[in-house]
């Protein structure tokens, strides 16, 4: 099942026992943009990189698995 950034972040904030709230408050992205986008996967690469920063990750980290496959060669993201 490959995962879209959307998928990424909540899982993160779900990990991190963070709410939707505090990390667009962080990411300086309003609430009701942030919940539309983690629907969709849908961020800006500047969008990406401020929520990697509020939550303590890389941006790779947050990338979806699709582009993961193709920035590793042979497509081995472990």
């Amino acid at each position: 099942m490959t995962h879209h950034s959307g998928h990424k972040v909540k899982a993160e904030l779900n990990s991190q026992a963070r709410s939707m709230r505090a990390l667009a408050e962080f990411a300086a992205i309003p609430e009701a943009t942030l919940r539309r986008k983690l629907k969709t996967g849908d961020f800006t690469v500047k969008e990406l990189g401020r929520i990697a920063d509020a939550l303590d990750v890389s941006v790779r980290d947050l990338l979806p698995d699709s582009l993961l496959d193709v920035a590793t060669p042979g497509g081995d993201t472990a």
